[in-house]
């Protein structure tokens, strides 16, 4: 089963539009909703109008800018955006100093999420993946048995050792409390044709996600073509529901 998931739906207009868009082409199955963010209601509103499976993009990394955000829910969220934006390494890195905004900003963003669909997300992620953040990870904040988006898939020789081995541990300790996909790959590069034939022949047999960015306009003028849909086409296609499902039926 192949899963194409579009990822900061309500980051604004523009980039709520080009999901919406896809959805109607049947080129993605699931859409990722930012938040607190100027398009986040519209887009909320457009989700459930047309039918779109989403879960939560956990945003620690963007500031909000949606209008009428409380004082306090800003506050907590700014604290993580700070620290995390003083370089890639503190994804990997717990401070203990600010994990209670962490804590408060992820409860703040799941039950905004839950006022805008009066339900649970289908699934979780993050923006800039920082859901696999240790602070998320050793807070336990994420829901026991949700379906959670995994670390990139990579084969022997894309990445170092030391991280392919962090991944590993990481995805261990999800699969452990959580449901998840066999495998998950970024869009990009998309002229990268055979990889992408590669990634589909895997969804025949496996559970995979496929991350999509519809605002980018290069991704966004190759998920509209035929050569995409044709592709595609050769997969099951699927949303969280159905990975769900299954991971229920064979317990």
């Amino acid at each position: 089963m192949l899963i194409i998931t579009a990822d900061d739906l309500g980051r604004d207009r523009a980039a709520s539009d080009a999901c919406i868009d896809c959805f109607r082409r049947k080129r993605i199955t699931s859409a990722s909703l930012m938040v607190f963010m100027q398009d986040s209601e519209r887009a909320a509103g457009l989700a459930i109008t047309e039918g779109l499976e989403t879960g939560l993009h956990l945003n620690l990394v963007s500031p909000y800018d949606a209008p009428g955000v409380a004082e306090s829910v800003r506050k907590s969220q700014a604290s993580a955006v700070r620290f995390f934006g003083r370089g890639p390494w503190t994804q990997v890195v717990y401070n203990p100093f600010i994990i209670n905004d962490i804590a408060a900003s992820f409860l703040s963003q799941l039950e905004e999420y839950r006022r805008l669909f009066g339900t649970e997300p289908a699934h979780f992620n993050g923006h800039e993946h920082f859901h696999l953040s240790p602070h998320i990870v050793l807070g336990g904040l994420l829901p026991p048995g949700a379906a959670v988006r995994r670390s990139f898939t990579f084969n022997a020789g894309e990445k170092g050792v030391i991280n392919r081995c962090y991944r590993r541990l990481v995805d261990a300790w999800l699969l452990k409390n959580h449901v998840s996909t066999d495998a998950f790959f970024s869009l990009q590069p998309i002229d990268d044709l055979p990889r992408l034939a590669r990634i589909v022949d895997l969804a025949r047999t496996a559970s995979v996600e496929l991350m999509v960015h519809p605002w980018r306009p290069d991704e966004f003028a190759f998920l509209k073509e035929d050569r995409f849909q044709a592709l595609i086409a050769l997969a099951g296609l699927g949303g969280f529901g159905d990975l769900r499902s299954d991971a229920k039926s064979r317990s």
